[in-house]
Order: C-alpha cells, then sequence, then structure tokens
C-alpha cells in the first residue's frame, strides 16, 4: 500500500482538531468552575435558612450571579442565566416547602408574609 501524503495530512487535521477541542473544553470546564465556585458558600447558607431568612440572603446571590452573567467568558449566555437562577429558585421553593405554615395563595406577598410569620 503505497503512502498517501494526503490521507496523513488529513489524519494529522483531524486528530488536531480534536486536541484543541478538548483542551477547548478543559478551559472552559476550569473558567466555569471559577465563577460558579463563588456561589458554593451563599447556597449553602441557602440550603440551610429558615423560609424567613430568606429574603436578606437574595441580595448576595443575586448580586452574584449577575457578577458571573458579566464576567464569565462562557456562563454569559440566557440559557446559562436562566439555569442558575431556575436552581435557585428551586431551592427556595424546597425550603418553603418544608415550612411548617402552607401558603394560603400564590401572591407572593402573602406568601412572605405568612414566611415572615413562621417561629
Amino acid at each position: 500500500m503505497p503512502f498517501n501524503e494526503h490521507e496523513c495530512f488529513e489524519q494529522y487535521v483531524t486528530q488536531l482538531v480534536e486536541w484543541m477541542a478538548v483542551q477547548d473544553g478543559s478551559y472552559q470546564a476550569q473558567s466555569n468552575l471559577k465563577f460558579l465556585s463563588v456561589l458554593k458558600d451563599p447556597c449553602h447558607e441557602l440550603a440551610d435558612a429558615q423560609p424567613v431568612d430568606i429574603p436578606p440572603m437574595l441580595p448576595k446571590i443575586l448580586n452574584l450571579i449577575r457578577m458571573i452573567w458579566v464576567n464569565s467568558e462562557f456562563y454569559n449566555t440566557k440559557e446559562r442565566l436562566i439555569g442558575i437562577l431556575r436552581k435557585v429558585r428551586h431551592q427556595i421553593i424546597l425550603l418553603c416547602g418544608k415550612a411548617p405554615v402552607s401558603c394560603p395563595s400564590f401572591r407572593p406577598s402573602v406568601c412572605l408574609s405568612v414566611c415572615r410569620s413562621v417561629p
């Protein structure tokens, strides 16, 4: 079988492209980890909070999410931002669902006043 330089070159280019994709994925993962790690402590605090403690925690968490959105090279898309906000919302819903008093309506102002009245 004769040596075909064209095929060899194509294989080299294919392998190079695959290697570059792996390197790019690794860089993206490291960048995402760096930015998302700022949410670790506030989210642990949120997970341990009582419903009455949630409202004062939200500005810090939302400001950190905004910082990620503004500064991250890869976490600055609408889809990823919505994903983070949905996870925070889900945690808040879980916490409020564990509260001993159920919410009498779906209006947030009423729900918050009920949560605040829980001892």
